[in-house]
């Protein structure tokens, strides 16, 4: 399946956790002494972008390189969640995971959001968002925690094939009047609103 700005008709109810986060650090596989956690490759990947979208805007205008750079990066960290963890995870677990239609919901209005050009409001909404949807990634008992699960018995692989995804083809951004009339609605269907991801602190 390819990651796109496609967006979903349906909606699901808004998830509010509050966990302690877990992080994670490690050098990549080829240096590694013993496999480490899936949880710990995916949380390290959040960090990393985190890292990349702080880089192009740290200098008041955005540097568009990077924020495309970013951009490639966070799309293909989505698609390695609806192409493997997911999809594992429904497999896999008996209980499954109860806001799997929250995260999908959530990957449809963040890639949204990477279709406009960025400004300042833009960069501002899709921060929030994305502080919002790794809670339910990467905090205890939420979804990396239940790929860890599912996935005891063959870490080894599945970090191969979380390593070895592919990027995701990067189109322009696409400029014009009603750009954020998309990202806008896919952020309704996931539960929230353009002013409420915008004024949070």
């Amino acid at each position: 399946m390819r990651v796109t700005a496609g967006l979903l008709e349906d909606s699901h109810p808004l998830f509010i956790l509050v966990f302690a986060p877990r992080g994670a650090g490690f050098p990549p596989l080829s240096e590694r002494s013993s496999p480490v956690l899936p949880s710990e490759y995916l949380t390290q990947d959040h960090r990393r972008l985190d890292a990349v979208l702080t880089e192009a805007v740290a200098g008041g205008d955005i540097d568009r390189e990077r924020y495309d750079a970013f951009r490639r990066g966070l799309l293909r960290h989505i698609a390695i969640e609806e192409n493997i963890v997911m999809p594992l995870i429904r497999e896999r677990s008996e209980n499954g995971f109860f806001a799997l239609q929250q995260i999908h919901l959530e990957h449809g209005a963040i890639a949204a959001l990477l279709v406009p050009p960025p400004d300042d409001e833009l960069i501002t909404v899709l921060r929030s968002l994305l502080e919002k949807h790794n809670l339910l990634e990467e905090t205890q008992n939420t979804l990396y925690d239940v790929l860890d699960h599912c996935a005891r018995t063959d870490q080894p692989e599945l970090l191969e094939r979380l390593e070895n995804h592919p990027e995701t083809r990067l189109n322009p951004n696409i400029n014009n009047p009603a750009g954020l009339d998309p990202a806008r609605r896919a952020i309704q269907r996931a539960g929230y609103t353009w002013d409420r991801l915008l004024h949070e602190d």
